[in-house]
């Protein structure tokens, strides 16, 4: 099945063939009607939670996803988005920030970790803040990926603690995933084709 075909129809033929059974073949035809999913928390919005940062929306913070960011410099504090009711699946995660100064004064290793509903870490990347996120535009704005995680439980959370430098800002912006792949989803075709052939 070739997933990067959308909105279209491909068939998938399967054949069994055992000792004592008549060889049987299978023709499945499946739809693909493309139900991406994304979304997107904000700091302010529900789902995020901080400790020791601070707030910002002024001019300064313009660039910032919806005007405003969380920031802290020096001193202790954990900023967190959760995302609850998830589908089972492989899910992109990805984070934009814009502070002051453009940037210049981030630290260089924001450490972001990737949680599931038990709080077992799932994956952890230090990013550069201290420049604008590049790795892909989307929504108006520019997203730096994190990692790209399977998800089961339904809860997803990430993590953002303090960098290295106590002199520098680490900012605490909108965070964004987006479903790649759904559980066990081809998987699930070739159990129901067998399914078909035994009956």
């Amino acid at each position: 099945i070739a997933d990067n075909i959308l909105d279209g129809t491909q068939e998938v033929r399967i054949s069994a063939n055992a000792s004592g059974h008549s060889p049987a073949t299978e023709t499945l035809r499946v739809v693909d009607r493309n139900v991406s999913f994304t979304a997107i928390i904000d700091n302010g919005e529900s789902g995020f939670s901080h400790d020791g940062f601070t707030p910002q929306s002024n001019n300064q913070v313009a660039a910032a996803f919806n005007g405003n960011n969380h920031h802290i410099r020096g001193g202790e504090g954990t900023a967190s988005w959760t995302f609850n009711d998830l589908a089972d699946g492989t899910y992109q995660v990805a984070a934009t920030w814009a502070n002051r100064y453009e940037n210049a004064y981030n630290v260089k290793d924001a450490p972001y970790t990737v949680r599931n509903a038990s709080g077992d870490q799932l994956a952890q990347a230090e990013i550069d803040q201290s420049i604008a996120p590049n790795d892909f535009t989307a929504d108006g704005f520019a997203w730096n990926t994190i990692a790209t995680v399977e998800v089961t439980g339904g809860t997803l959370t990430v993590q953002l603690d303090p960098g290295s430098n106590s002199n520098r800002y680490t900012v605490a912006d909108a965070i964004r995933i987006d479903l790649i792949e759904t559980a066990n989803s081809e998987a699930n075709l070739v159990d129901a084709a067998f399914a078909q052939l035994v009956d």
